[in-house]
């Protein structure tokens, strides 16, 4: 059963909340028919009416947000993650375009017993890649997950304040 909208009463003691909005931001996910995501979609694929007054529409991505990105990946290296590694070492050249834009940075570490900077924090795509790449399994008794946060939250620490920070475990 479909309710009827609810809409507040307006009378003279509480008039309307009118306000000039700059910007709206609208988050949109686009599935096709069978719910599949599109990707690819750009700012020309779409229309945004005002009172059905076309609006004028910028798409937000990590190249344009107004705080550069500092990301650290840490990647656990025990042998317990030996079969996920394969896979993971396919994403490292995903996080310069998907992730940190043009003017964001990465730092990639990986873990097990011991701490290992695979790159410090970069720019280049393909450092970045070949950070993922040669992650490898060496111990197979244990991980230092918490030594890896502490580090990850210490290099961070490092960046500027205006970056947007995000550890990626």
């Amino acid at each position: 059963m479909l309710m009827p909208p609810v809409f507040a009463q307006q009378d003279a003691e509480n008039p309307p909340l009118q306000a000039n909005v700059p910007l709206v931001l609208a988050p949109v996910t686009v599935t096709d028919k069978k719910g599949k995501l599109i990707d690819g979609l750009m700012v020309e694929d779409f229309r945004l009416t005002d009172d059905g007054k076309p609006r004028p529409v910028t798409m937000d991505t990590s190249d344009t947000v107004l705080a550069p990105v500092s990301l650290v990946v840490l990647i656990q290296a025990s042998g317990i993650s030996t079969p996920a590694l394969a896979r993971i070492a396919q994403v490292g050249g995903l996080i310069k375009p998907l992730v940190i834009g043009e003017r964001g940075q990465a730092a990639v570490l990986e873990f097990d017993d011991e701490l290992r900077l695979r790159t410090d924090f970069t720019a280049d795509s393909g450092a970045i890649k070949s950070a993922f790449e040669g992650t490898r399994s060496r111990s197979i008794r244990t991980a230092r997950l918490i030594d890896a946060v502490a580090e990850g939250v210490r290099m961070l620490d490092t960046r500027a304040a205006n970056h947007r920070r995000v550890l990626l475990i």
